[in-house]
């Protein structure tokens, strides 16, 4: 819908809105190989949409994210389910003994870093790294630094860690376990708190289906299963950092 709504305000001239269509879908490489059957759904789908996006850009300067009837339902729903889940609010939000949140709860924060490559002491990449966490959150009573993730599935969430699950088919191990480590440093070098001096550091995932009865859990992440992410994700890093130095055109065998 972005890539028509584009073409349409850069005046592009096309023979028909159908050519319009199938050229937006090329450029979001969607629905490629099933366009000719899926023009009609999209003609129908932009038309309700498009009023709707012209409303609320007249009636707001923000960018908004418009949903359809569906969506909207469904994000509702999962957002309600997690929010009636007192395990993963408990997770997400934890309190002390007088019910009070802790001042130290972060959400969608940012932290960068570089990762440096070296060969044979003789060459260097310089890998940059971006990541955002969920939710994570420092328990003064327990001692405990929590890294907690929110997934949604479409499958029943009880089959989210089970082999061919979620948990493996989109890695989300190898993300995880550099999550944590880079919030080990963090915490070690900016608040002087690490697991020398005491502190614990525990992984969650708060997982939500997308499909009703739209049921949530929360998955503690064990220590095997972050130390198998961070093994992938190194094993990875050295071969960026390999082509980095000696071109993405070098033929190599990785072992």
């Amino acid at each position: 819908m972005d890539n028509i709504e584009h073409f349409l305000h850069n005046n592009k001239k096309f023979d028909s809105f159908e050519e319009l269509i199938r050229q937006a879908a090329v450029k979001a490489d969607y629905y490629t190989t099933t366009i000719n059957k899926k023009i009609d759904f999209i003609k129908s789908t932009w038309l309700d949409y498009f009023p709707k996006v012209q409303k609320v850009k007249a009636d707001t300067d923000k960018k908004a994210i418009i949903l359809s009837d569906n969506d909207w339902e469904i994000a509702n729903s999962c957002i309600k389910s997690l929010l009636d889940n007192q395990t993963i609010i408990n997770t997400l939000f934890p309190t002390n003994v007088f019910g009070e949140k802790y001042d130290d709860i972060c959400c969608e924060d940012a932290m960068f870093i570089d990762f440096i490559v070296t060969y044979k002491d003789k060459y260097c990449a310089i890998l940059p790294f971006k990541m955002k966490i969920d939710n994570w959150n420092i328990n003064d009573d327990t001692q405990i630094i929590s890294l907690n993730d929110i997934k949604t599935t479409g499958k029943s969430v009880n089959y989210f860690m089970e082999p061919g699950g979620s948990w493996d088919h989109y890695h989300y191990y190898r993300q995880l376990g550099v999550y944590m480590s880079i919030l080990e440093l963090y915490c070690n070098k900016e608040l002087g708190l690490s697991t020398k001096t005491g502190w614990k550091f525990e992984a969650n995932i708060c997982a939500v289906e997308t499909i009703p009865n739209y049921w949530s859990k929360c998955f503690k992440i064990s220590d095997e299963e972050l130390h198998r992410g961070i093994i992938e994700f190194t094993q990875l890093m050295k071969r960026v950092g390999y082509y980095e130095m000696f071109g993405y055109d070098a033929e190599v065998t990785f072992i």
